[in-house]
C-alpha cells in the first residue's frame, strides 16, 4: 500500500511573531504516524532551527550508518538478507555506474567537502532500458527540540539530492538532475 502524505498547517495564535509560523505534515506509513514540523527556512526562526539541526550533525561521529534524522541504522551482520531492512544487495553492474555519478557529484563546484561526504546520503540504484539510474538521496536533518535532543525529522538535507542517468554501454553520465 502506497505512503499517504497530508498536510496540516497549525494555526496561529493570536499575537504570535510571523517568523514562528510552522508546518507540520504527518506521514502515514503502513500504520505509523510521524508528525514533522517544517520551518519556513527564510525565516529568522527557520534558519536557527537549520543552524541547530546542522550542528548537531557536526558533531556527530562515524561510528554507524545513519538514516533520514542521523539515527543510526540497526547492526546486524547479514540483515541485507532481510526484506525489510537499510542494507540491501544490489546488482554488481550497478557499481560501474556509480562510478561514473559518483564521479561527476565530486566534481560539483557549490558543494563543500563536507556536503559531498557521502555519510549524509543514501544511494538507490535502478535502471531503464538505456541507463543506469543512481540517486544520491540526502538524509533529512533532524529536528531538534527545546532539550537539544532530536525529535523528528526536517524536509532539509545537509548536501544535495542528486539523480543520474548513465549510458548502460559507455558508462557516461548523459543527465543530472538536481532534487528538492
Amino acid at each position: 500500500m502506497p505512503a499517504r502524505r497530508r498536510r496540516y498547517t497549525a494555526p496561529e495564535p493570536a499575537a504570535a511573531d510571523p517568523r514562528s509560523r510552522r508546518t507540520v505534515r504527518l506521514f502515514a506509513f503502513a500504520g505509523l504516524a510521524v508528525i514533522t514540523p517544517v520551518l519556513w527556512l527564510d525565516s529568522a526562526v527557520g534558519q536557527d532551527a537549520l543552524k541547530q539541526s546542522m550542528e548537531y550533525v557536526g558533531r556527530l561521529d562515524d561510528s554507524c550508518t545513519y538514516t533520514d534524522g542521523y539515527r543510526c541504522a540497526d547492526i546486524e551482520e547479514d540483515s541485507f538478507l532481510h526484506a525489510d531492512s537499510v542494507q540491501r544487495l544490489v546488482p554488481a553492474r550497478y557499481l560501474l555506474a556509480w562510478q561514473s555519478a559518483y564521479a561527476d557529484f565530486a566534481r560539483i563546484d557549490d558543494l563543500t567537502a563536507e556536503q559531498k561526504d557521502l555519510r549524509h546520503y543514501r544511494v538507490g540504484f535502478t535502471e531503464d532500458d538505456h541507463h543506469y539510474i543512481v540517486l544520491l538521496n540526502g538524509l533529512l536533518l533532524p529536528w531538534i527540540g527545546p532539550d537539544g535532543r532530536p525529535q523528528g525529522v526536517t524536509q532539509a538535507v545537509f548536501g544535495r539530492s542528486t539523480k543520474y542517468w548513465v549510458d548502460k554501454r559507455t558508462l557516461a553520465v548523459v543527465k543530472r538532475l538536481y532534487m528538492r
